[in-house]
């Protein structure tokens, strides 16, 4: 998924021409999307297609607790995105 996560930032700053912010943002919540999968599937080697309704579930309400709806709303939607 790391390689995906790389992709698709390259795609962002090529195609997309998303400002550095944006960019930087969407690497920083993808990356901590990441980090959640392989924190609690406790493998290193995720494949997209094995995530589910449930994964993005239980990241955005470990958010809930310590982010302002206003982040969680940016994450999800670079989420959506990806």
């Amino acid at each position: 998924m790391k390689e995906k996560i790389d992709e698709y930032i390259r795609y962002l700053k090529l195609e997309k021409s998303a400002s550095k912010e944006t960019i930087r943002n969407y690497k920083s919540d993808l990356n901590q999307f990441y980090s959640h999968l392989k924190a609690t599937k406790k493998e290193d080697n995720i494949k997209i297609d094995k995530i589910d309704h449930s994964d993005i579930f239980s990241f955005l309400g470990r958010l809930h607790f310590t982010h302002k709806k206003s982040s969680i709303g940016r994450k999800l939607s670079a989420l959506r995105s990806f």
